[in-house]
């Protein structure tokens, strides 16, 4: 809990810290072309727009609530783009790169923000850690 009269700093990390390298819908592109699909992303991009709003809210405080709406997305995309191979296999592969961390890079002055937010004073060095 912050101590009376302290400053306390909340940053979203997604898209706001880290961004991913790879994006869902590069993965889900690679994943149809590996099944001899071709699939634009711009394809992929519009279906995620228009699916997400009908799989209801996402949260990332419950990491199977979680994984499930993923999976839903996952489902409903590969359906629309005529996914020829094993959905679940698929959904199971597009998991893994989101899990595994690879994809996610940091946004160029995440760091330079980090430190200047050390330096005034905004962190004691323990809740984020530089570097």
């Amino acid at each position: 809990m912050p101590e009376p009269n302290k400053t306390v700093v909340f940053l979203d990390v997604g898209d706001t810290l880290i961004f991913a390298r790879r994006t869902m819908h590069e993965a889900i592109v690679a994943i149809c072309k590996k099944a001899g699909l071709e699939v634009e992303e711009q394809f992929v991009r519009e279906n995620a727009i228009e699916i997400k709003p009908t799989l209801g809210p996402v949260t990332t405080l419950d990491l199977e609530a979680f994984r499930a709406w993923w999976m839903r997305l996952y489902t409903e995309l590969l359906n629309r783009c005529g996914y020829p191979g094993n959905i679940q296999k698929a959904q199971e592969e597009l998991w893994s790169i989101w899990r595994s961390g690879t994809a996610l890079r940091l946004f160029p002055d995440t760091l330079h923000a980090l430190d200047a937010l050390h330096r005034q004073g905004l962190s004691d060095g323990h809740h984020f850690k530089l570097g």
